[in-house]
């Protein structure tokens, strides 16, 4: 996992590798729901992800909630799960922000290079 923060955000990006393929979707479905979980958070919301180079998969997106700290404060989380192969990757934005000032660009600038 690679992280930091800056203002009230912290953006990171995970990954899982060697993923048998066939739990590829799972997995991927998996990492959403736990992330919202983590923060205890709402329903989420789906936002457009496309990830240039990604392989396609079913479970794949971005998804936007709400939910909250340890100590109960408030924040707004912004996830995307996606694959390449058999490697599984997980893009986060958790802010006190509802609305996070790069946050499309952040999700828009992931891609696969040749």
């Amino acid at each position: 996992m690679m992280s930091c923060s800056a203002g009230s955000s912290t953006w990171a990006v995970a990954w899982i590798g060697d993923v048998a393929p066939a739990e590829v979707p799972a997995l991927t479905d998996r990492l959403r729901r736990q992330a919202l979980a983590n923060v205890a958070g709402q329903a989420a919301q789906a936002a457009a992800l496309s990830v240039p180079g990604a392989t396609p998969n079913a479970a794949a997106g971005r998804w936007r909630g709400s939910g909250q700290r340890p100590d109960g404060s408030a924040l707004t989380q912004d996830v995307a799960v996606f694959s390449r192969g058999t490697t599984v990757f997980q893009a986060t934005i958790l802010s006190a922000d509802a609305k996070v000032p790069g946050a499309e660009q952040f999700f828009g600038a992931l891609r696969f290079v040749a």
